[in-house]
């Protein structure tokens, strides 16, 4: 191979080595962009990856959260990892999650691991909670209301019962 072949093929892998540098970087930026938190984890229930909303809401450093085993951290050591691709609801983390789990293939189709995305529903559970106690509240209004409307009409019958006879005498 001659010089200049090897130069023109030096630059191709630089060329190369550039998109590829410059994908990653984009994938990064895309992944730590999702204001959902996202959790990687191998078929071990290891975390391989966080992106920085996880880090920002749950306080920790990428670092210092990587190989870790995902129950250790967050869950009581019964809870594990759903295998299938679900969704879950969790009050962790100082409030409530939608959990979507999604299995993780390599290139043969094999599962290599999940990939979980937490979306903050802690507003949500909020109002559905003000929602249903507003709702036991109304219960118990139309029940004192009813027990009133059938006491008023207790009330009418009686009186049209005792002054039936005064009221049709005097017409």
């Amino acid at each position: 191979m001659s010089l200049q072949e090897l130069r023109n093929l030096t630059e191709v892998l630089l060329t190369k080595d550039e998109e590829i540098l410059r994908a990653k970087k984009e994938w990064e930026s895309t992944f730590n962009s999702v204001p959902d938190l996202i959790i990687v984890f191998d078929n071990d229930q290891m975390i391989t990856n966080v992106n920085k909303s996880f880090c920002n809401d749950v306080g920790i450093e990428k670092e210092d959260i990587i190989g870790k085993h995902f129950p250790d951290l967050f869950y009581n050591s019964s809870s594990s990892i759903s295998e299938c691709d679900c969704v879950e609801y969790v009050n962790e983390l100082n409030g409530w999650y939608q959990i979507t789990v999604s299995s993780l293939y390599d290139h043969d189709n094999t599962v290599i691991g999940s990939v979980h995305v937490l979306h903050d529903i802690t507003k949500l559970k909020k109002y559905e909670l003000e929602l249903e106690k507003k709702n036991e509240e109304m219960k118990e209004m139309s029940k004192d209301l009813t027990d009133r409307i059938r006491r008023i009409e207790v009330f009418l019958n009686e009186f049209r019962a005792k002054y039936e006879n005064t009221i049709k005498c005097g017409e």
